[in-house]
């Protein structure tokens, strides 16, 4: 993508927090067993990784990995998440092995209400025996973002 700032970062998964907020200035904080701490951008609820980076006039490229966990991040961010233009966002097509998980349905009525729209899709991942969608990665982009303008069928 032409103008991203190589100041994407990277932070490794914490295995669980009680909870997380951010403020009015988008630095998230977590409670971790009474002890609070805070980071420049995101601490991430379960395992996975979550990444940002710069886009030109100040935009937000948010990549989301924390295995199903994604509401429970998204939720806990709205001051960071008005900031974000771009949210590339692994989902899967239905709860594994039946656990309390988002599927691509929550996740996609979710980014509706919050203000983004389906862009594109990163990543398809089939389960082996029968080709069933099992999961992937889904780009979603915020309504009025000038990615979106271009509507035309060619």
């Amino acid at each position: 993508m032409r103008g991203v700032a190589a100041r994407a970062r990277r932070l490794h998964a914490q295995h669980s927090l009680p909870s997380v907020r951010d403020d009015a200035t988008g630095r998230i904080q977590r409670d971790d067993g009474g002890r609070r701490r805070e980071s420049g951008f995101w601490r991430q609820l379960h395992p996975g990784d979550v990444h940002f980076a710069s886009m030109p006039g100040n935009r937000i490229l948010l990549k989301l990995d924390v295995e199903g966990h994604e509401l429970i991040v998204l939720e806990g961010a709205p001051a960071t998440l008005q900031r974000v233009e771009v949210i590339v966002a692994e989902f899967w097509a239905y709860p594994i092995w039946g656990k309390d998980m988002t599927t691509l349905t929550g996740l996609v009525n979710w980014m509706h209400d919050a203000g983004f729209d389906v862009y594109d899709f990163a990543a398809l991942v089939a389960r082996r025996r029968d080709n069933r969608l099992r999961g992937g990665d889904v780009i979603f982009v915020r309504r009025g973002s000038p990615l979106l303008a271009d509507v035309s069928w060619d």
